[in-house]
């Protein structure tokens, strides 16, 4: 019993400690390329970074991915942010797309710029379809921001209560006793006496 009231006091401050992500979709979501034999793509607009309280902006990723339809042909897709204004990006990925149906996964991490000013309003992602072969085919892509933040130094009601329980049971799984093989009553069938 012990071991379960640490776990899960452990488990509510981990909870706690781990609310600051916020993952939002970049539209259109998803983006869907149906140039037939023809390269292409499009633009598709990131959310900004919009939660109240939040004091540093720590992280910004962008989560790609794409697939296609059509016969079993090489088509590569890029993803290339469009700012914001003083933001630099890791290298824009290329997904080489091989056969239909296939799903690939890629993603870019801002490594300059990370500011709540520089992602207060939406930027834009291009997304580029060459396509080499000349066949006809249709794409499918998704683009995802995900912001890591810090919150807040007055945490939200919610977190702080999180917080409170899993002290409270920490407490709690302290004081129960710990019963081993030896606590039996003297006189007990198995016990010694």
């Amino acid at each position: 019993m012990r071991k379960l009231v640490l776990g899960f006091s452990l488990n509510l401050l981990v909870i706690a400690a781990n609310a600051s992500v916020v993952i939002s979709n970049c539209t259109p979501f998803p983006f869907t390329n149906n140039g037939g034999n023809m390269a292409g793509g499009g633009t598709v607009e990131c959310p900004a970074f919009s939660v109240p309280g939040a004091t540093i902006l720590d992280t910004v990723t962008l989560t790609e991915t794409a697939e296609f339809a059509g016969p079993a042909v090489f088509v590569p897709v890029s993803f290339v942010p469009i700012g914001p204004s003083g933001v630099t990006w890791s290298a824009d990925p290329t997904l080489f797309l091989t056969s239909a149906g296939e799903i690939q996964t890629a993603s870019q991490n801002a490594t300059s710029g990370v500011a709540i000013t520089n992602f207060s309003s939406a930027f834009d992602a291009d997304v580029i379809i060459a396509n080499p072969d000349g066949a006809a085919v249709s794409t499918t892509e998704t683009v995802q921001v995900t912001y890591g933040y810090l919150p807040s130094s007055v945490p939200e009601p919610v977190t702080t209560l999180l917080i409170g329980i899993g002290i409270v049971a920490i407490g709690l799984a302290m004081r129960l006793p710990r019963h081993t093989p030896h606590d039996r009553l003297p006189g007990s069938p198995s016990g010694g006496g």
